[in-house]
């Protein structure tokens, strides 16, 4: 099996925005909490109370979501899109046609979240929400760099390329 220079770059390209995707997400459902037990969310209805209880922290999750889905123009598009190039260039297309297709079906789970979100609210504010300056600045961070990547995608592969350049 031959690994080329451009599916390496794909690979660590899309393994770093998933970081990035993950760590938001989960930094999210932290701060998530029945007020009356303390609990996080066990439950995806449970969040029909998160738009009336924390606006930004409930566009941060949709953000991030729709980022995981693979929607333009956001940073989890741009990944997908980098790996669906190199697996049509290297003529991997079962491999590219199985990726589609489990990319729609997360898809489907990411939005059943965002719906949760802002399509079920009725009801008064039934959590408990106190996030630090701190986290909240470093979720606003990486949210903008979520939304903005497509200003300056060629910085990060530019980047990505040289330090490859210089070890091949």
């Amino acid at each position: 099996m031959h690994v080329s220079f451009s599916g390496l770059t794909g690979i660590i390209f899309y393994t770093v925005a998933y970081m990035i995707q993950t760590f938001i997400f989960f930094i999210c459902l932290l701060f998530i909490r029945d007020k009356s037990s303390n609990f996080l969310t066990i439950k995806i209805s449970d969040l029909k109370h998160l738009l009336a209880s924390n606006k930004l922290l409930s566009y941060i999750f949709a953000i991030n979501l729709f980022s995981m889905a693979g929607l333009p123009p956001l940073l989890g598009f741009f990944s997908k899109f980098y790996i669906f190039i190199v697996l049509i260039q290297n003529n991997s297309i079962y491999t590219l046609l199985l990726l589609i297709i489990m990319s729609c079906i997360s898809t489907f789970y990411y939005v059943r979240i965002v719906q949760a979100l802002f399509f079920n609210t009725n009801s008064k504010p039934k959590f408990y929400y106190n996030i630090p300056y701190a986290i909240s600045l470093i979720l606003v961070i990486l949210t903008i760099v979520n939304i903005f990547f497509c200003s300056f995608s060629w910085l990060f592969l530019d980047i990505l390329n040289s330090e490859f350049y210089f070890y091949f």
